[in-house]
Order: structure tokens, then C-alpha cells, then sequence
């Protein structure tokens, strides 16, 4: 069982298994939690925001994330919010914020570690858009994360991450910070088109609910019992 198409080729090409073997059954997302997000005036004290707006970032601080080129790409921006780059810190984390600091943008950029459920739902409810910069997911939940709370996405167009947004999120190539630059200005612009994008993904993320996930994994148990099945009479 695979949780994406993408990795379902993975495992086609790299393993050799064949693809009559490998069925994908797409996980369901972690819907909003019950507890209550964190008061907007402490949140803002907290990770000191001010009263300016926020662009959040949600993953390890590993280089797969691709947070240097989102780095270069935010610096590139006219009129920059604040940044929150939120996720457990690495040893990588240094050579990001040296980065940050040589283009300039060290007092636009937030490192939280681990969040609370309170800090991540308060993050949320305030912020202007999500961006995903990742190489390769082998699913990639966080952008559905955003999107079943109405937060307007812009994310990788590789691996899992395109498969899973569908036409619900603006895609950039990770590779290039001027792609990147490009779709985090058309988000943070708003108007029509994150309206838009807003709808789309609460609607493309109620698809991937965990009934559906039981459903198919239920149909995968059920084929192989019966191929075992098959096999095991005389």
C-alpha cells in the first residue's frame, strides 16, 4: 500500500515491484483539533510579530525542506511580512539563519522549534498563506493541513505535493527562488484568485478523509485474502 501515486512509482522503479501489486489508498488529514488557539495579543508577544502580517512555513529544518532558496526567494520581495519558519530545529537550522542574515532579512524571519497545539492553531487563524518549499513527499500533509482550515497554499510542484493539492494550492518550481519569489507575491496579494484558492482547498481537503483510507485498505486486505486464498487450494 502506498500513500500517493508518486510513491507508488518510487517503489515501481527503485524496488522493481510490479505496479498490479502496489495499490494507493491516500491517507486521510488531521482535521482541526478541539483545543482553543492561542490569543491573538499573546501569540503576537510570543514570537514577536508585531502587528504585522504573517507568512507561515511548517517543517524540519532539513535541507530536503528547501528552505534556502524560500530564504532568497522571501528577500526578493518588495514589502516582506513577517516569516515563521516553525518546526524542530537541526543542526542545519545555523546555516539557514546565516543565509537569512547575509540577504538581509534576519529581523523578517521567525525560528520557532516545537509548537504547542495552542501556538500551531493561533498561527493558523492569523496567517496570510502557507507555503511549502519541499523537494519530495512521499504525501506531503501540511498543505492539506492549511487547506482544510481555508489558509491559501503556494507549494513545490514535485513529488507528492502536486498530486495532493491538485488545482487547489499555487505551484512554483523549488529549484528556482525566482518561481518561488513569483507565487508567494500572487499570494500574499490576495484578491479573486486567493479567494479562489481559499474554497478550492477547503474542498480538496475534505477528499481525504480516514473513512475513505479504511475503505480502501479495506479493499486491498480483501484482495490479497482472496489471491492467498486462490493460491492455497489444490
Amino acid at each position: 500500500v502506498a500513500v500517493s501515486e508518486n510513491t507508488k512509482r518510487d517503489l515501481v522503479s527503485m524496488l522493481g515491484v510490479s505496479p498490479e501489486r502496489v495499490d494507493v489508498v491516500y491517507p486521510g488529514h488531521g482535521s482541526p483539533s478541539g483545543v482553543t488557539p492561542l490569543d491573538e495579543r499573546e501569540l503576537r508577544r510570543r514570537f514577536d510579530l508585531g502587528a504585522r502580517s504573517v507568512l507561515l512555513s511548517l517543517s524540519a529544518k532539513r535541507r530536503h525542506k528547501n528552505l534556502e532558496p524560500l530564504l532568497h526567494a522571501f528577500s526578493e520581495l518588495e514589502s516582506r511580512p513577517i516569516l515563521v519558519l516553525a518546526g524542530y530545529p537541526t543542526d542545519y537550522e545555523r546555516e539557514l539563519r546565516a543565509r537569512a542574515d547575509a540577504l538581509g532579512i534576519t529581523d523578517d524571519v521567525r525560528w520557532p522549534g516545537w509548537l504547542s497545539p495552542e501556538e500551531v492553531e493561533g498561527l493558523w487563524r492569523i496567517t496570510v498563506g502557507f507555503v511549502f518549499p519541499s523537494l519530495y513527499e512521499g504525501f506531503g500533509a501540511p498543505p492539506l493541513e492549511a487547506m482544510v482550515r481555508g489558509v491559501p497554499v503556494a507549494c513545490s510542484n514535485t513529488g507528492a505535493t502536486r498530486e495532493v493539492v491538485g488545482g487547489a494550492a499555487l505551484l512554483f518550481d523549488p529549484h528556482d527562488a525566482g518561481s518561488v519569489a513569483t507565487a508567494l507575491r500572487r499570494l500574499l496579494a490576495g484578491g479573486l484568485e486567493i479567494d479562489r484558492l481559499k474554497l478550492a482547498g477547503v474542498a480538496r481537503a475534505a477528499e481525504f478523509t480516514w473513512e475513505r483510507t479504511a475503505r480502501g485498505l479495506l479493499a486491498t486486505y480483501e484482495q490479497a485474502l482472496a489471491g492467498w486464498g486462490a493460491a492455497d487450494r489444490p
